[in-house]
């Protein structure tokens, strides 16, 4: 099998008719996902989505030693949690660190996501904890156009231009991915950097060089720390180093 460019995304010197067709399908699976981004107007109606806008609220509010804090949400049961931000033996102490959400079906790194986006806008005006529906919906849907993306560089890679943009059309038009791009939940974010798993994988079998190893780790962990059950994708890491 002949393989196209090893370049992430590259299209050659001239920009050629694929680039502006993918533009095209990147730029509509963008509007999509962000249509309707506020569709529940604040009720919070998925439940997994809000456990983490409600425990990120509690944690931040917790870490900035905000008044009643320990008397918000989860906290209510954990009366050793320390308020403020954690000394390193604070940290490591799982019943009195602020940073134990207390709470992991879900990749805890989603919550502290929110916590540090929180942080940033609190500098410019007050939020509740389900006002982060406006950062972390956005950021989902920006992750699924992501993947897009990606699906295109796999589908190039192996077998052309117009392999590529046909899988990316599919996947910017299919149902689950734009309504999971509605939630701020792991999938869209697992799925992106999943694919850019695959990829780094590939890299690391044709060039065999350090540095597309630890691309590949660092993709790894970001493609399991929102969902532990990518786990799997381990498997076929161990396949390229044999």
């Amino acid at each position: 099998m002949a393989f196209r460019s090893n370049h992430f995304l590259s299209f050659g010197g001239r920009v050629p008719w694929a680039f502006y067709v993918l533009l095209i399908i990147l730029v509509v699976a963008l509007g999509l996902r962000l249509n309707g981004i506020n569709w529940d107007q604040g009720f919070a109606f998925h439940p997994d989505e809000r456990d983490i806008y409600m425990r990120s609220g509690c944690m931040y509010d917790l870490l900035t030693d905000a008044p009643g804090a320990q008397n918000c949400g989860y906290l209510n049961a954990e009366p050793d949690a320390q308020p403020g931000l954690p000394g390193i033996g604070t940290l490591l102490d799982k019943d009195r660190s602020p940073l134990n959400p207390h709470w992991f079906p879900l990749g805890s790194i989603l919550i502290y996501v929110m916590v540090f986006f929180r942080s940033i806008v609190e500098l410019f005006t007050d939020l509740n904890s389900l006002d982060m529906r406006y950062f972390g919906r956005p950021l989902s849907a920006l992750a699924d156009v992501g993947a897009i993306a990606m699906v295109f560089v796999l589908g190039r890679k192996f077998y052309g231009s117009g392999v590529g943009l046909l899988a990316a059309g599919f996947t910017a038009l299919s149902v689950i991915h734009i309504q999971n791009s509605h939630f701020f939940r792991p999938e869209t974010f697992s799925v992106l950097f999943t694919l850019a798993s695959f990829w780094a994988m590939w890299q690391m079998l044709e060039r065999k060089r350090l540095r597309d190893s630890a691309v590949l780790g660092l993709f790894l962990g970001l493609a399991i720390a929102p969902k532990v059950s990518i786990l799997p994708i381990v498997a076929p890491m161990f396949l390229v180093y044999m």
